[in-house]
């Protein structure tokens, strides 16, 4: 007689990016519960940045208030980077950062019977960015192993807050270009792991999938997949052959997105074609 079979439950964060990860308790690895607390982090350091960015912008003046200078533009958003806009939906109105975040923090301290938002985050100096991250490190293992709380819900919209803050990452330019790796699975699925670039010459081996590609193979699959894919102006370059001064004209007229020396594929790509 054969003994019965069981197969473990996979982590629901893995599955919903399409990895499969089994568990022997809970329905959640723990690299993504890393993951989560480390993303949170990472919008509250990020939205500090953006703080000292705004402080950069103000010069001096004879009356001694502050005021901004016409060189380089300025990021308006970067003077309250907690009303940053969010795509969590469709089409505008984008919710603001803040919101995002207070909606969540809502949604645990009632699931939880914890102390209504509003008299908390008032004992806690006001509304804030950082008050509300600050919550939601401290509630990620109940969130991580309530059944009925949207994980995967979760994980989306903190995904998007964190690519609405990317952009003041000073730290971006030293660690590379990422693209996501290309290669089809079985299930016609993409690896998706993150491959990391700096120099335009470089071959590049996924550490998930093994495939080795050379830089040039990863720029122009950023050029027609789906994902936010930002590069230098060498690796354009090398796909295009446009000098760096076209592309900060085209940012310039807001015409390509620019960050920290970056510029965004896809918005490239839309240039040429109606160049």
């Amino acid at each position: 007689m054969t003994e019965p079979t069981w197969e473990r439950r996979a982590c629901v964060l893995c599955a919903a990016r399409d990895r499969v990860r089994r568990l022997d308790a809970g329905h959640v690895c723990p690299e993504c519960v890393q993951w989560l607390t480390g993303t949170l982090r990472a919008v509250s350091d990020l939205v500090a940045q953006a703080a000292v960015a705004g402080d950069r912008q103000r010069v001096g003046s004879s009356t001694g208030k502050p005021v901004f200078g016409s060189r380089p533009p300025m990021d308006v958003e970067c003077l309250d980077p907690d009303l940053t806009l969010v795509h969590v939906c469709d089409a505008p109105p984008y919710p603001t950062l803040l919101e995002v975040l207070e909606a969540w923090e809502r949604l645990v301290r009632e699931a939880r019977t914890l102390a209504p938002y509003g008299p908390a985050s008032l004992a806690r100096g006001g509304a804030s960015v950082h008050g509300s991250v600050g919550f939601l490190v401290a509630s990620a293992e109940w969130m991580t192993t309530d059944p009925g709380f949207p994980l995967e819900d979760f994980a989306v919209e903190l995904r998007a807050c964190l690519r609405a803050v990317r952009k003041w990452d000073e730290d971006a330019a030293a660690r590379g270009n990422v693209i996501p790796c290309p290669t089809q699975d079985d299930d016609g699925g993409e690896c998706g792991h993150r491959l990391r670039f700096v120099e335009t010459d470089e071959r590049v081996t996924c550490r998930r999938c093994k495939v080795t590609r050379d830089v040039a193979q990863l720029v122009a699959v950023g050029l027609v997949g789906t994902a936010e894919v930002w590069v230098d102006p060498q690796a354009v370059a090398l796909y295009y052959g446009i000098a760096e001064s076209t592309l900060r004209k085209w940012a310039a007229r807001g015409k390509v997105q620019r960050s920290h020396g970056r510029y965004l594929m896809s918005d490239v790509a839309a240039m040429m074609e109606t160049a």
